[in-house]
């Protein structure tokens, strides 16, 4: 019998996918000999010495020395679990749960110990330590997958990262890092839902320097069985009774993404390009959560790096860094479907309080929002490593910029309300006072200091402090302190205690014309407080076992929240939510012998919003388990499974509690010498799991079903 949330389990309800992962442990017993397969080759000790951690402090470290709960995922982890994106490895972290954006076009978002944001905002995501992020919405990942071809490991830090990083850093921070060795590898991969992936990754070395390129095409038009029954249109069919609604219909993520990675290496001059580009995005359940079966989206980021050594060497080094961040992108949608019918005010917008008409739209309630975008950052580093201290000081200035290009049929300047039937033709607004968001710039300075002594051979601190002052919104200090402890050889204990802040993004501040929301100027950053309690302790029993308990606590001051006034019924951006939360994570790790690996852990988290209610899109109960196991020569099965408890409602949301559930993936790989094939299957018992939405989707957000893939690789 096993206890998963604080009650004993029989055997016949213990989820099935948890059931197959301790399978695989079972069966142990076939000869294997490896071939280069560090997960198997080293012990679990040996493990954790080599792993290195760049994240936690800006400076690559000893993973085992890093502040705060840090996790690393290899590239030979993941390749092991038949991972594709981002998002298929932040699954496998401890308190990471992937769930949805509920407004706004669909995209996955990560949720660090409960924390992310409407968009996934809370969370800071890098690449080699430069963030990506969508401007008009802050700290939102561009973009819901990034291919991990190129990238050796990915780096999730579970604290707050803003004496680092500054800004978006509340919940935590997810760096991918670059390759320096790549293999020249071709990787091709088909599956089901006409999924297709290509990934090239070459490298060449000359007399001065090396060149890497990594290039990725995915592609899919996900699952046609993920089906909304009801939507918000439905509301509105029963309110004027039209038959607009597209209800029951699919729920679209197709996505067809490109991606390059490219670096030069030469001297002590390194210049990068990164290029993400999205062109035929789905649009999930619709941007108004009104099923949109014709509207389309695309967006494209590219980032140019730039670094100078001047000089580094053993003791110090000092690097002067410049990045340029360029984004485009563009939508139709049908915000309300053909036929529907809709109170619009004298404003031209949908208007509940004093509309002046209810107004037909033949062709659909349309608008094409879309920016061009970009952000220049330059800032010198300064490293130093003397005797017992590390010490690293970075001084920096940004400046963003933001415009906005908007067609619609809808909204000032175009409709008053006083029409009764409005057709499909569509109004240029992008260079008037009538757009979506004015055109917006704002200008950073920051300076970062972090300290690292090591005052004994088994005690050593960390202390960490930054400060940010922005154009628009004043400034902000946030530092963070951790305490390590090895109180025995195989006994380690971590405090950590830190603040965090978000500033609020062009939308939040200046949003006009839109009958989402509308900005405020006068927003505050969001301030968060965290501490890690007492115990962030690894317990090693033996070069085999390790146990690691995380106790931690958090509070969010000045949450961004669109709040509807009384005497308008305008949604206004406010700084009224808090946030507060504590919890734990148990982690275990086994190594059963040289053809047997098992890793797990489990989550409790209590987070609530100011009235005292449960945050209603993360679960309280997390289990996760995996096994790698060695079935030949050449053979290799991976068995992951996770199970999540049921989530809590919103307050005034009527429905019952969302019902938990367990997916389990496999994956069956094959290596000789330079070819590699694995076939993977993603919710292989074909669970109907589902994330919360709004009320407006009754039955919530369907995930994909079982996914079978099959993908060769070539080494030359």
């Amino acid at each position: 019998m096993i206890g998963i949330t604080g009650r004993t389990l029989p055997p016949h309800r213990i989820p099935k996918g948890i059931l197959l992962s301790l399978f695989i442990g079972a069966f142990s017993q076939t000869a294997y000999t490896s071939e280069n397969d560090p997960l198997f080759e080293l012990s679990l000790e040996e493990l954790l010495q080599i792993k290195v951690v760049t994240a936690a402090s800006g400076y690559e470290q000893k993973l085992a020395d890093a502040p705060g709960s840090v996790t690393v995922i290899t590239k030979h982890e993941w390749q092991a679990a038949g991972a594709r994106a981002l998002e298929d490895v932040l699954d496998m972290v401890p308190g990471v749960h992937i769930s949805k954006t509920t407004t706004g076009l669909v995209a996955n978002k990560a949720v660090i110990r409960g924390i992310s944001g409407t968009f996934g905002q809370q969370v800071l995501v890098l690449i080699d330590g430069v963030p990506i992020k969508y401007r008009q919405d802050s700290g939102q990942t561009v973009g819901s997958r990034i291919a991990l071809a190129g990238f050796e490991r990915v780096e999730v830090v579970r604290s707050p990262g803003s004496a680092i990083y500054g800004a978006d850093a509340v919940g935590g921070v997810i760096n991918l890092v670059s390759n320096k060795q790549l293999d020249n590898t071709l990787t091709l991969r088909t599956g089901e839902y006409n999924t297709h992936d290509i990934e090239w990754t070459h490298q060449h070395n000359f007399e001065e320097g090396v060149w890497r390129i990594t290039a990725a095409h995915q592609r899919s038009d996900d699952d046609p069985d993920k089906i909304a029954t009801d939507d918000l249109q439905t509301v509105f069919d029963n309110i004027f009774g039209t038959d607009a609604s597209q209800a029951p219909g699919r729920v679209d993520e197709r996505y067809a993404i490109d991606q390059i990675n490219a670096q030069l290496d030469w001297h002590k001059l390194s210049l990068q390009v990164h290029y993400w580009n999205n062109s035929d995005k789905g649009v999930g359940s619709g941007v108004a959560a009104a099923l949109d079966n014709k509207g389309t989206a695309s967006l494209t980021d590219t980032q140019f790096n730039a670094s100078y050594n001047l000089y580094n060497d053993a003791q110090q080094s000092l690097a002067f860094n410049g990045a340029y961040n360029k984004q485009q992108s563009r939508t139709f949608l049908y915000v309300f479907p053909a036929g529907t019918q809709l109170p619009i005010g004298a404003d031209g917008n949908i208007d509940f309080n004093e509309p002046v008409n209810v107004v037909t739209f033949t062709d659909g309630y349309i608008g094409t929002p879309g920016n061009n975008a970009s952000a220049t950052d330059v800032n010198a580093t300064y490293l130093v490593h003397l005797g017992k201290h590390d010490t690293r000081v970075q001084i920096g200035y940004q400046t963003q910029s933001y415009k906005a290009v908007e067609r619609k049929n809808f909204g000032p300047s175009i409709i008053d309300g006083s029409q009764t039937v409005v057709d499909g033709t569509l109004t240029d607004v992008s260079n008037t006072p009538y757009v979506y968001i004015p055109p917006s710039d704002r200008d950073l300075t920051y300076l970062s200091i972090e300290d690292t002594w090591q005052i004994s051979s088994d005690f050593r601190a960390s202390l960490g402090m930054r400060y940010d002052q922005y154009s628009d919104v004043g400034s902000t200090f946030n530092p963070r302190i951790n305490l390590q402890w090895q109180a025995s050889k195989n006994i380690t204990f971590n405090t950590y205690g830190g603040t965090a802040f978000r500033a609020p993004s062009f939308t939040e501040l200046y949003a006009q014309n839109n009958p989402a929301g509308v900005g405020n100027p006068s927003l505050k950053p969001e301030k968060a407080r965290t501490f890690q309690s007492g115990i962030n302790s690894t317990i090693r029993f033996n070069k085999s076992t390790d146990v690691t308990v995380n106790i931690y606590q958090y509070k969010i001051n000045n949450i961004i929240e669109f709040v509807s006034q009384a005497e308008s019924g305008i949604q206004l951006a406010s700084n009224t939510g808090e946030q507060a939360g504590w919890g734990s994570e148990l982690i275990a790790n086994w190594q059963f012998d040289k053809k047997l690996l098992i890793k797990g852990h489990y989550s409790y988290l209590d987070a609530r919003d100011k009235f005292d209610n449960r945050l209603s899109d993360v679960p309280v109960h997390t289990f996760y388990i995996q096994g790698h196991y060695k079935l030949a020569t050449h053979w290799q099965l991976f068995a992951k499974s996770k199970w999540l408890s049921e989530r809590s409602r919103k307050p005034g949301d009527p429905r019952e509690a969302l019902e938990g559930y367990n997916i389990t993936s496999l994956n069956l790989a094959w290596a000789q010498s330079r070819y590699s094939a694995a076939l993977s299957i993603s919710n292989a018992f074909d669970t109907d799991a589902r994330e919360p939405s709004t009320g407006s989707l009754p039955d919530d957000y369907p995930l994909s079903g079982r996914h079978a893939m099959l993908s060769v690789s070539y080494s030359y």
